[in-house]
């Protein structure tokens, strides 16, 4: 599991999510963004103010992917997970298996919400509340939207009273979401 933290946080912070998951099959994985955060301004900004940033923290994702790749573990026995700030939307995904013609990059979608594994019928879990103080709710469900536009599978969850935080239903679907990847490479 690849964990991406946000803006302000660190890799330590983000790790402590190991514990709360607690599946023994996966190891955990966690860059630090140069000066805490991947980009400098909110997500809602234009792209262009937040490059070369955003460019930068993609490249770090892709980096762990293609070593992950070195060492013999394919994307899709990869989840990726992330804070709302940390690469924003990317919630808890599994990347699909590369094909040809598709690229195992992570891509930024302007237009939503943000960077996405590759989109194409990964499974992923998104949760946010409807009051976020960072993430317009408009902009969550276009986003969801736009991920199944593009095939994805989306347990995407509006959850009244969540904050700006994560609950254990959100871990609970992640976790399973995790124990069907580990079945996928059995």
């Amino acid at each position: 599991m690849v964990l991406l933290h946000g803006r302000g946080g660190s890799a330590q912070d983000i790790l402590t999510l190991e514990q709360e998951i607690n599946l023994s099959a996966f190891t955990y994985l966690a860059p630090q963004a140069p000066g805490n955060t991947w980009y400098p301004y909110s997500f809602l900004a234009p792209v262009a103010q937040n490059q070369p940033h955003l460019d930068q923290a993609l490249a770090t994702v892709d980096a762990v992917m293609e070593e992950l790749a070195q060492q013999g573990i394919s994307a899709e026995r990869v989840v990726l997970g992330a804070s709302a700030r940390g690469l924003p939307g990317t919630g808890i995904c599994q990347p699909r298996r590369e094909t040809a013609g598709r690229s195992r990059r992570v891509q930024w979608w302007p237009d939503h919400a943000g960077p996405r594994a590759q989109p194409g019928g990964y499974p992923g879990v998104h949760g946010v509340a409807p009051d976020d103080a960072h993430i317009p709710l408009e902009r969550f469900r276009a986003t969801e939207a736009q991920l199944r536009a593009r095939g994805a599978v989306v347990d995407a969850r509006v959850i009244p009273g969540l904050g700006h935080s994560i609950n254990k239903d959100e871990l609970d679907a992640a976790r399973a979401l995790m124990q069907r990847v580990v079945g996928q490479s059995v």
